[in-house]
C-alpha cells in the first residue's frame, strides 16, 4: 500500500463516520493508529446496549494503549443496580482510563440516583474536569472520590435532590454546577462559581435563593429549571434573583412539564398572570435573558401592554411584542431568547437582539450553560 504522511491519514479519518473508522482499522496499521485515536478519544455509549458497553469495557481493559486514549466517556445504564460481574467489568474499565477528563454516567430509567455501586468509580485514579451523574447515589461514601477530583470544573447532578456532604477543601476549582439548590448551597465556601443551573423547588425556596449572593463576585450565568405547575411564579423567582444578584450577566428560566403523570385534581391549563418583564429592570448589568415555557397553553400578561398565548390566531405578533418589551425593560440587555411550547410539536422559538428581531427554527437552551 502507498505510504502517506501521518497527517494525510489523520485528515482522511476526520472526514468519515464512526462505522467507517472501524473499517479503517482493518486497512493498515497507519490507518488503525489514526482511527483508534479518534474512536477512543471521545467515546459516547449512551445509545448502546449493555452487551455493547461490556464489549467496549473489555477492549480497553485488555488493551492499555486504547484505555490511555480515552479522555471523554458517556454511557447510560438502564439497570438501577448491575449484577456483580457486569459492575466489576465496567468498574475495571473506569479504572484503566487513567487520562479520563470528562465522565457522564446516566440512568436510562425513571428512578435516577439510586445505584449503590459507587465503588465502581470511588478508587479510580483519573482526574476529571467534568462529571455528570444521574446514576449513582453519591450520598454513599464518596468523600474520597471528590477529595481526589481537584481539577473538577463542571459538576452536573440534575436529579440529585439531597445535599452531598462536601467538606472544606473539596472541589477547589469548581466553576460551574448543575444541581438542586440544596447541593449548590452545600458546597464549601469560597468556590469561584461562574455558572449555576438549579433544579427543583422545595419549602423556603424563594428565601434560600437569596443565599446565592455568596457567589455574586464571580457568578455570571444562572439558569432556573422548574415545573410548569410550581407554586412559585416566574415573577417571584426573577425578583428573588435580582435582589440577590443584581449584577448577573445571563439569566435563564426553563419551565418543564411534570415527569410524573398529572393527577386528575391538578390544573391542566396553568396561567401566568404576570410576566418577568416587570422585574427585569431590577438588574443593573443583565445582558441576556432566556425564557422557555413548555406548556403551550400558558398565558402571558403584562398589565395592559399586551397579552400572548401560543394558541392565538397570530401568536407571532404577541411574541414580538413580548420580546421587545423584555429588551425595553432592561437597558443593559442585548439579547432575549424565548421558546414556547413543547420540544416536539407546535411551538415558537425566537431570538431578539437589540435593534433587530430574528426568528430561528431551533434554540439550544443548554448550549449557553455548558459551552
Amino acid at each position: 500500500m502507498l505510504c502517506l504522511p501521518p497527517e494525510i491519514y489523520a485528515i482522511l479519518c476526520e472526514q468519515v463516520d464512526t462505522a467507517s473508522l472501524a473499517l479503517f482499522c482493518r486497512i493498515s496499521r497507519a490507518f488503525q493508529e489514526q482511527a483508534q485515536w479518534i474512536l477512543y478519544h471521545k467515546v459516547d455509549l449512551r445509545a448502546c446496549t449493555l452487551p455493547y458497553v461490556k464489549s467496549w469495557c473489555m477492549a480497553v481493559t485488555r488493551h492499555s494503549h486504547l484505555a490511555k486514549r480515552v479522555e471523554s466517556l458517556s454511557l447510560r445504564l438502564l439497570n438501577s443496580a448491575l449484577i456483580q460481574e457486569d459492575a466489576e467489568r465496567i468498574g475495571r474499565a473506569f479504572a484503566v482510563c487513567v487520562n479520563l477528563r470528562r465522565l457522564a454516567v446516566l440512568h436510562g430509567g425513571h428512578m435516577p440516583d439510586i445505584c449503590p455501586q459507587t465503588w465502581m468509580i470511588e478508587e479510580c485514579g483519573f482526574r476529571l474536569e467534568r462529571f455528570s451523574n444521574t446514576y449513582f447515589n453519591l450520598n454513599r461514601g464518596m468523600e474520597g472520590f471528590f477529595e481526589r477530583q481537584t481539577s473538577l470544573r463542571v459538576l452536573s447532578l440534575p436529579s440529585a435532590m439531597h445535599s452531598i456532604p462536601f467538606t472544606d477543601g473539596r472541589l477547589p476549582n469548581l466553576t460551574a454546577i448543575d444541581a438542586s439548590l440544596e447541593i449548590v448551597l452545600g458546597l464549601p465556601a469560597g468556590r469561584p462559581l461562574q455558572r449555576i443551573q438549579i433544579h427543583g423547588e422545595r419549602s423556603g425556596y424563594l428565601d434560600r435563593l437569596a443565599s446565592l449572593s455568596r457567589y455574586s463576585a464571580t457568578l455570571k450565568n444562572l439558569t432556573i429549571v422548574r415545573v410548569t405547575d410550581s407554586i412559585f411564579s416566574s415573577v417571584d423567582i426573577v425578583r428573588a434573583i435580582a435582589q440577590a444578584l443584581p449584577d448577573l450577566k445571563h439569566l435563564g428560566i426553563d419551565e418543564r412539564e411534570l415527569s410524573r403523570p398529572r393527577l386528575s385534581s391538578e390544573p391542566t391549563t396553568p396561567t401566568l398572570t404576570d410576566s418577568p418583564i416587570s422585574t427585569l429592570e431590577m438588574f443593573r448589568t443583565l445582558e441576556s435573558f432566556t425564557y422557555r415555557i413548555r406548556n403551550p397553553t400558558c398565558f402571558f400578561g403584562m398589565g395592559m401592554t399586551c397579552s400572548f398565548r401560543i394558541m392565538d390566531p397570530d401568536p407571532a405578533q404577541g411574541l414580538l411584542a413580548f420580546g421587545s418589551a423584555m429588551l425595553e425593560a432592561c437597558g443593559s440587555m442585548r439579547k432575549a431568547a424565548i421558546g414556547v411550547g413543547p420540544d416536539s410539536g407546535v411551538g415558537l422559538k425566537c431570538v431578539f437582539m437589540r435593534d433587530a428581531n430574528e426568528f430561528v427554527e431551533k434554540l439550544d437552551f443548554d448550549e449557553g450553560f455548558w459551552n
